[in-house]
Parts: structure tokens; C-alpha cells; sequence
């Protein structure tokens, strides 16, 4: 890879979380106006898939969520009878 390359890599890879999605909004509010909705149609399928993982990786988390903080609240002493 050439020095530039890896140059730019490092520092984007070492930049905050915020000034990377502000880069990236940047980018892609310039690539929309630029390209206009020929560019749009072509970058729709990787949208779409993009949006199916999503979906896809949604119920695993909730559910393992779920069933660990289920475990952590079962490691909790009982409560006294107070009779």
C-alpha cells in the first residue's frame, strides 16, 4: 500500500467515533449531490442489504441480553421470610 494510503488510513483509524460519522455524512451528502439519483439506485442494493443485516444480528443480541442479565439476577442472595 503506498505511504499516503497508509497514512490516511492510520489517522482515520485513530480519530474519534464522532469525527468519523461526521466524515462519513459528509461524504455521503457530497456523493448524493454530486451523483445525483443514478448514484442512489446503484448504492441502493448495498443500503438494502446493509439494512437486512441489521435486522438479521437484532434478535441474537436481544436475546442473549436477556439471558444474561437473567443469569446475573439468579446469582442475587434470597430474600428473607419475614413471617
Amino acid at each position: 500500500m503506498p505511504v499516503l494510503l497508509m497514512t490516511l488510513w492510520r489517522g482515520y483509524r485513530d480519530a474519534s467515533l464522532i469525527l468519523r460519522v461526521s466524515l462519513a455524512l459528509v461524504l455521503g451528502v457530497t456523493v448524493g449531490l454530486v451523483g445525483g439519483p443514478s448514484v442512489a439506485e446503484a448504492l441502493a442494493s448495498l443500503g438494502e442489504l446493509l439494512m437486512r443485516l441489521l435486522k438479521f444480528i437484532i434478535l441474537p443480541i436481544v436475546l442473549f441480553t436477556l439471558m444474561s442479565g437473567i443469569n446475573q439476577g439468579s446469582d442475587a442472595a434470597p430474600r428473607p421470610d419475614h413471617t
